[in-house]
């Protein structure tokens, strides 16, 4: 259920590849660039975190559930934003679509750094990140957008922040009740 949360943050921004105004070969790449973003910054925050993150092994179910709270209340920032339409951009060239997937994917990255300590399915995460958010991210290019799939997927980023928030509290009660 975590990975489907991460996995996630790529529908968002690709409700808007399904423009006139894309080709479909850019419309491939973006897709490509979406879902590659968040396998990359999840490999690169688990690399920081096997670099640094043993400094705080006494602390690392509050650091667990801080950052999986923190992931939380920004997929609840990014579904409110959806909601209102704010979150949901056109995109004028490849490099702009490349700069939006590397914000999207800053929750992969934060998930990254607890990897240590906070990693449901060990090494092969990162592909199944990669292949969800391609998934995700094809779904949400093929689609017409309209006001009901606005909110429904406004609807899926609730649901993945409350995901990702149950995840955080198991963590948190679990080291600290057995």
């Amino acid at each position: 259920m975590f990975l489907l949360a991460l996995a996630y943050q790529a529908f968002p921004p690709a409700i808007t590849l399904n423009s006139k105004e894309v080709t479909p070969a850019d419309r491939w790449m973006g897709v490509l660039i979406l879902a590659l973003m968040q396998a990359v910054l999840y490999n690169f925050g688990g690399w920081l975190g096997e670099r640094f993150m043993h400094l705080f092994e006494a602390h690392s179910p509050i650091i667990v559930f801080a950052v999986l709270a923190f992931i939380s209340f920004r997929l609840i920032q990014q579904a409110l934003k959806i909601r209102k339409g704010t979150q949901l951009f056109s995109f004028h060239s490849l490099q702009h679509l490349s700069l939006l997937a590397v914000m999207t994917a800053f929750p992969a990255f934060f998930a990254g750094l607890i990897r240590p300590w906070f990693s449901p399915i060990d090494w092969y995460f990162s592909w199944l990140l990669f292949v969800g958010a391609f998934i995700f991210a094809l779904i949400a290019a093929k689609m017409q957008h309209n006001p009901f799939q606005i909110l429904m997927a406004s609807l899926f980023q609730l649901a993945a922040a409350a995901l990702v928030i149950l995840n955080a509290f198991f963590v948190l009660f679990s080291a600290y009740l057995m």
